[in-house]
């Protein structure tokens, strides 16, 4: 029965004026399909063929592993970011703002910690008077940003922090102490931030 169905629908599948059986009736033959054995000599996958593609895709791993595997000349290794003389001992930190108090002395700064916390700072007003002592500097804030603050070290000592925020006052990030707090910024030299 299985048979009969696969003539038929060869049968359908066959051009008009041609002819499917042309030997034998019991005999199909396919015209329009290539026997399997001419399909493989046709497309070169001899046995020769096949070695040569094994060999040379042998090659092909061998060559991607020697570097791999070849041992480094200098004894001391370099960091790859060393280039000699164009490294800089200075490395930043930013973290995120979500608040900044006004004092008369001082800004209270509420940062997040990479734990997800919340820890605050101060940072004297006097720090964004001009000259060589200047270590407050403010940045305006692009449109879609967040506010944060960058720490800036010099050779592992604090060497500025820079506060990257709406200039405006409206802005909800900017807030005012209340009268009764006091916050003593006297005295501060270097910023205390915990990471």
């Amino acid at each position: 029965m299985q048979n009969l169905k696969f003539e038929i629908i060869l049968l359908l599948r066959q051009p008009l004026g041609t002819s499917v059986f042309r030997r034998c009736p019991n005999k199909i033959d396919f015209p329009h399909v290539k026997p399997v054995y001419k399909a493989r000599k046709e497309s070169g996958d001899s046995r020769k063929d096949f070695m040569k593609k094994i060999i040379i895709a042998a090659l092909l791993a061998v060559c991607m592993a020697i570097p791999a595997l070849a041992q480094s000349n200098s004894s001391d290794s370099t960091p790859i970011w060393n280039h000699g003389d164009n490294v800089s001992d200075i490395t930043y930190h930013s973290t995120p703002v979500y608040s900044i108090m006004q004092t008369k002395d001082a800004y209270v700064v509420f940062y997040q910690t990479q734990g997800l916390k919340v820890e605050k700072t101060i940072i004297p007003k006097d720090w964004q008077k001009a000259g060589e002592d200047k270590k407050l500097y403010f940045r305006n804030k692009a449109p879609g940003l967040d506010t944060y603050m960058t720490v800036v070290y010099k050779g592992g000592s604090f060497h500025r922090v820079i506060l990257t925020v709406n200039p405006s006052k409206l802005d909800p990030v900017w807030d005012v102490a209340p009268s009764y707090a006091q916050v003593d910024a006297s005295g501060i030299d270097t910023l205390e931030v915990k990471f």
